[in-house]
C-alpha cells in the first residue's frame, strides 16, 4: 500500500503546490476540496478555463495523472472532522478558513497561506497557530486577483521545496514570504 500525502484545499495556492511535482512516485495523494473552479480562480491558480465547473479535486486529480501519471483519492465533501487525514504521512493545508484549518492541526503538516496583505506563510504544524478569519470563504483578494500571482507562486515555491525537505528527512523550516518577495526562515 502506497503512502498518503494529503492536500486539503486545492485553490490558487493549493493546486499550485499539488502540482509542482513535489509529489514522490511511491505516494499517493490525498485531494480534499468540495468547491468548484470558478472564472476568478483562472489567473492565480492551476487551473484553465477548460476546468470552470469542475470540482477542483477532480480537476487536480485529473492533470496530476495527464502530468505526472499519477492516481488519486478524491474526497469532494466538506471537512468535518480529520479521519480523512488519519492515514496520511504528511498533510498540506492550503485552507482559506479556519474552520477547516484546525482539522488539521496535531497532524504532520504543513500549513501554507496568504494573507491579504500580500505575504505568504508555509509554517509546520508544532509553530502554527489558527489564524483568525481573515475574509470569507473563497474571498481572498489575493487568490482572486492576477496581481496576487508573485506571491502565490513564491509562496507555492516554498511550501513544496519544505514539502521536498521533509520527505528527504532534512531539517523542517518555516517560511514568511513578505510582499517584496523576500524569504524569510525561522
Amino acid at each position: 500500500m502506497k503512502r498518503q500525502i494529503a492536500f486539503a484545499g486545492l485553490g490558487a495556492l493549493g493546486s499550485r503546490i499539488a502540482l509542482s511535482g513535489c509529489i514522490p512516485m511511491d505516494y499517493l495523494p490525498v485531494l480534499i476540496d468540495d468547491d468548484r473552479v470558478g472564472h476568478e480562480n483562472i489567473p492565480t491558480s492551476a487551473f484553465g478555463i477548460n476546468h470552470v465547473g469542475a470540482l477542483k479535486a477532480n480537476a487536480v486529480a485529473q492533470m496530476l495523472y495527464l502530468k505526472y501519471d499519477i492516481e488519486s483519492i478524491v474526497i469532494t465533501k466538506t471537512l468535518r472532522d480529520n479521519r480523512a487525514l488519519k492515514d496520511c504521512e504528511l498533510v498540506i493545508d492550503t485552507f482559506d478558513n479556519p474552520e477547516a484549518r484546525s482539522f488539521t492541526c496535531g497532524l504532520n503538516t504543513l500549513h501554507a497561506g496568504l494573507s491579504a496583505s500580500r505575504s505568504g506563510d508555509a509554517i509546520w504544524d508544532s509553530s502554527f497557530p489558527v489564524p483568525p478569519r481573515e475574509f470569507e470563504r473563497g474571498n481572498n483578494p489575493v487568490c482572486t486577483n492576477h496581481l496576487g500571482t508573485p506571491i502565490i507562486a513564491a509562496t507555492a515555491t516554498a511550501a513544496s521545496l519544505e514539502i521536498m525537505r521533509s520527505l528527504l528527512s532534512l531539517d523542517r523550516r518555516n517560511v514568511h514570504i513578505t510582499p517584496a518577495l523576500n524569504y524569510i526562515f525561522f
